[in-house]
């Protein structure tokens, strides 16, 4: 009979290689959870004057609100994406933006978000409320998260600012993934559909240049 031993160490060395595919970003500072916790007690007195607006159904639901899970926020420049060379990686397209956003929740889940950045070693507020999007992405990144079993810091937002594309990343034997967040028939997207970032970059490569032409016009 063979040895048992040899058949279990093979197993956990497996085991151990499947758990490392994934590679994880880095968790919230405290710093910028403490700034965010802080910064929710304005938004509950911000938000108590249209609490609806907000997704919350009650003043004292809202007021029992916490903060929950925090995400950090990666952005995708236009005028860099428009010249970028389509064979080079991604990921030198995606800057850390030095922001976080967390989750405000409310009974039945994700109401909205609280993102605060690091400027100049201080973390200050940028956004708050942010209900469609804030839901969007927790849905998106829940859902994948629970059917691969991964962790909270397995996913960063990535975001190109002026056309309103969202993406949850994460990344896979050195490999980005992007999950779109939203529908988006002009460009061909679906929620929840996972592609490699490079795809992604390369279905919305013409459209971003004409974007960039479109607000560079007199």
């Amino acid at each position: 009979m063979k040895n048992p031993i040899i058949y279990i160490a093979i197993l956990l060395s497996i085991l151990a290689l499947s758990s490392c595919s994934t590679e994880p970003f880095e968790s919230a500072p405290l710093e910028a959870k403490n700034a965010a916790q802080e910064a929710l007690k304005t938004y509950k007195i911000l938000a108590n004057e249209d609490f609806q607006a907000h997704g919350f159904t009650s003043e004292s639901e809202l007021q029992a609100a916490s903060l929950g899970a925090g995400i950090s926020i990666h952005y995708m420049n236009i005028p860099n994406l428009s010249l970028h060379n389509l064979t080079k990686d991604p990921e030198e397209l995606i800057n850390d933006g030095d922001e976080w956003m967390f989750e405000v929740l409310g009974s039945g889940g994700v109401k909205s978000s609280i993102t605060v950045q690091n400027t100049n070693g201080s973390w200050k507020v940028t956004e708050m409320g942010n209900s469609e999007i804030s839901q969007s992405i927790s849905e998106v990144k829940n859902k994948h998260m629970a059917e691969n079993e991964l962790e909270q810091d397995a996913y960063r937002v990535v975001r190109i600012p002026g056309m309103y594309l969202y993406w949850v990343s994460y990344k896979e034997k050195a490999k980005n993934y992007f999950i779109h967040v939203s529908d988006r028939v002009d460009l061909g997207q679906a929620k929840n559909k996972v592609q490699s970032a490079k795809d992604v970059i390369s279905d919305i490569f013409q459209s971003v240049k004409d974007f960039k032409s479109a607000i560079e016009e007199p």
